[in-house]
């Protein structure tokens, strides 16, 4: 069975559509990845400041060799930075979904404002 020609199957106007529609989606997934990927890198330099006890007890941890293990609280540590990034990876992920759809919505406005002005000009 021969696979129609799709282009022959729809008018230039619908193939404008979804060529406006494959932008705009293209747009909103880069937009959206590079703030997920900028909010990632902020979140994480954060979670570097806001816990220099965790540094300080691995860097304790590594001086003092296997018996300085015993007395630091390395595990709980560890934990709870997991935990913090836990929570800054969903909030990369919500960050970025938001931009995302932003970004969709936008170009897509974009595009159907500038098809609509090319067709007056005609």
């Amino acid at each position: 069975m021969a696979v129609p020609n799709l282009t022959s199957l729809t008018s230039p106007p619908t193939r404008a559509w979804l060529m406006r529609i494959a932008l705009s989606l293209l747009a909103a997934l880069v937009a959206g990845s590079l703030a997920y990927l900028v909010v990632r890198g902020v979140t994480g330099v954060a979670l570097f400041v806001r816990q220099p006890r965790f540094f300080n007890e691995v860097a304790s941890a590594l001086r003092t060799g296997v018996m300085g293990l015993a007395g630091s609280d390395l595990r709980a540590m560890r934990l709870m930075v997991q935990q913090l990034d836990a929570q800054n990876e969903q909030l990369s992920l919500l960050i970025g979904f938001g931009v995302a759809a932003a970004a969709a919505v936008a170009s897509y406005l974009w595009l159907e404002r500038r098809a609509i002005a090319q067709l007056r000009q005609e």
